[in-house]
């Protein structure tokens, strides 16, 4: 039941009377020209613009220290086609906001829309009121207007999210490495120096780059995604008859290289950048890389870290410290039967398998999609997505299973720490065959 209203902000009414009443029908049941009722009528979301993302800035650079959203957030939404600014408002006051992004992601082979939620920021004054919880369902409601059947986002607290149906995604190994640890390989013909004049070329690089890597979101055209590269420091490019086929962003301070994006398409683009990054040696003693893929892990001559140390445990002695590790993203899937369906449509392959299994999730937020469904699947294909028969049932949480549908972990993994159930052990190697794919690799910070 929707119920539509004229396209005004709704005054903050005392409880009590017709107007307690009114407010509880809304609050209930609809969704006003992107403003929510909550809280019979105390609070409303709402989509920002204008002055109401002005202050939204000021309320999370509050929250992020260092952020400087003021500095280019407004323009930023201004320009964006794939991302919006919700606010919650509590008696007329904004305290709490969010930015929420539709992302065209690289899926195995295929591309999928998938919401991201970023920038959720509550108000000093308002915290534990629930204000981040309402956001997060809202998110959820956007998200699936825009059919979006999945969503991720960056955790502030993994615990928090994982409480809200967030799987873990893939580590990131933060690597510190003096440059020698690169090879040498005498060429670098190839590389020069890129400036804005070559920003396009730099766009449908990363593109490329992305639609062949499981996890990674595609890039908008638009003037600050377009110069946003090029705001960390110096852009190195290998051109070859006349196309970029990779780049490497970095800045430099205090003796350390940072690398910020670093992208190539073949292995003739990553040896001339070993080059380049092996002649820095004799200005700097470090480079710090993201290395998301573990490619570069095992790239480079010396793996070790410059800093840091593992701490000794008897048992295993002898362990070098290799770097630093961070989570990235988490997943949540939001409606498993619009997901698969998707899956279904574009061709989206389960490694050659064929078998008839049932998936059985546990969502405690999201009721529908606290359910079952049986697919049919033949050759990878799914060819049913309401199969009668089942030849084996998973079950786990809403969570467990988005990390497991992403590749992020093994349904062995699952099931051998308790987090999985499966109604018939000899079918185990088949399922984890069935959902195995590249670890989900994603760069975008948002």
């Amino acid at each position: 039941m929707v119920i539509l209203v004229k396209a005004f902000d709704p005054p903050i009414l005392p409880i009590g009377g017709f107007f307690s009443l009114k407010y509880y029908i809304l609050s209930q049941f609809a969704t006003i020209n992107n403003i929510n009722i909550k809280n019979g009528g105390r609070s409303v979301i709402k989509k920002l613009v204008g002055e109401e993302i002005d202050r939204f800035c000021s309320l999370a650079n509050r929250a992020f220290e260092g952020l400087h959203a003021d500095k280019w957030l407004k323009e930023n939404i201004e320009q964006a086609t794939n991302e919006e600014m919700y606010g919650l408002l509590r008696g007329g006051k904004l305290v709490a906001g969010m930015r929420v992004f539709q992302f065209d992601v690289t899926f195995s082979s295929i591309s999928i829309p998938m919401g991201g939620l970023g920038m959720l920021a509550v108000d000093m004054l308002h915290k534990k009121e629930k204000h981040a919880l309402s956001l997060i369902n809202e998110f959820f409601e956007i998200s699936q207007q825009q059919n979006c059947h999945m969503v991720m986002l960056h955790p502030f607290r993994t615990d928090f999210y994982r409480k809200m149906g967030f799987g873990l995604g893939t580590l990131v190994h933060q690597l510190e490495l003096p440059p020698r640890s690169f090879t040498n390989y005498k060429q670098k013909s190839h590389l020069e120096e890129l400036t804005l004049k070559d920003r396009d070329d730099v766009f449908h690089c990363y593109n490329r780059v992305a639609a062949q890597t499981h996890g990674m979101t595609k890039r908008v055209y638009y003037e600050r995604e377009l110069n946003r590269p090029f705001q960390f420091g110096r852009l190195i490019g290998y051109k070859k008859n006349g196309q970029l086929l990779g780049y490497i962003a970095h800045s430099t301070a205090g003796g350390q290289i940072r690398i910020h994006e670093f992208f190539y398409e073949n292995s003739e683009v990553l040896q001339e950048f070993s080059t380049y990054l092996y002649q820095q040696a004799d200005q700097f003693d470090r480079i710090i890389v993201n290395d998301y893929g573990r490619e570069l892990l095992y790239f480079v001559q010396s793996q070790e870290s410059i800093s840091g140390e593992m701490t000794e445990i008897p048992s295993a002695p002898g362990l070098n410290h290799l770097g630093n590790h961070g989570l990235g993203v988490m997943y949540r899937v939001i409606n498993i039967h619009g997901l698969v369906a998707d899956l279904k449509a574009k061709g989206h392959r389960f490694n050659d398998k064929t078998i008839n299994v049932k998936i059985s999730l546990q969502d405690d937020l999201l009721k529908h999609n606290n359910d079952s469904i049986t697919l049919a699947i033949q050759d990878g294909e799914i060819v049913n997505l309401n199969e009668k028969h089942a030849d084996v049932e998973i079950s786990m949480e809403i969570g467990d299973f988005s990390s497991l549908l992403m590749g992020a972990v093994d349904f062995k993994a699952l099931h051998k720490t308790g987090l999985a159930n499966i109604t018939d052990d000899t079918f185990i190697e088949t399922i984890n065959q069935l959902f195995s794919q590249d670890k989900p690799i994603c760069t975008k910070a948002f």
